[in-house]
């Protein structure tokens, strides 16, 4: 059938791009051999819808494409949630890089400040990380203590 030449042919497409994506160091090798496995496990599906017959009749479903269907339903939940952790950790990631950027960056400014006796507040110089935060917490203090 013609179907399946032209699924076998992007299939085996598929499985070509992924190892040159190996290659190219895009995907790791367990990620590429998994990716291989799917692929070629697709295409056997495919050339021998039979086998999936088979296979779900011993399941408990009823038809193969069945089987196929609520699979890679399946299958498609499982890489959507892992693509949202890695965006949430990422995020994470992101957002402590930024925040660590600009309290180093306030710290070099008071040092910088404090050095050429540029007043820059009532207290003394902030000289580090912890200290800024510190800073922070007591002026939001103060703030809340003003509101009451």
């Amino acid at each position: 059938m013609l179907i399946q030449k032209i699924l076998v042919v992007i299939m085996a497409l598929a499985l070509l791009i992924t190892w040159r994506r190996a290659r190219q160091n895009v995907i790791r090798l367990p990620e590429a051999m998994a990716w291989s496995i799917v692929w070629i496990v697709a295409a056997v599906v495919v050339l021998l819808p039979n086998v999936t017959t088979k296979i779900a009749e011993i399941v408990g479903v009823g038809r193969g494409v069945d089987l196929v269907v609520y699979s890679a339903v399946a299958i498609l939940f499982l890489l959507v949630f892992k693509l949202f952790i890695q965006h949430e950790k990422l995020e994470r990631k992101l957002t402590d890089a930024v925040r660590a950027q600009a309290m180093q960056s306030i710290v070099e400014s008071e040092t910088q400040n404090s050095k050429h006796g540029t007043p820059t507040s009532d207290s003394e110089p902030i000289n580090s990380p912890n200290e800024l935060i510190n800073f922070m917490i007591k002026e939001r203090d103060k703030m809340h203590s003003n509101d009451e």
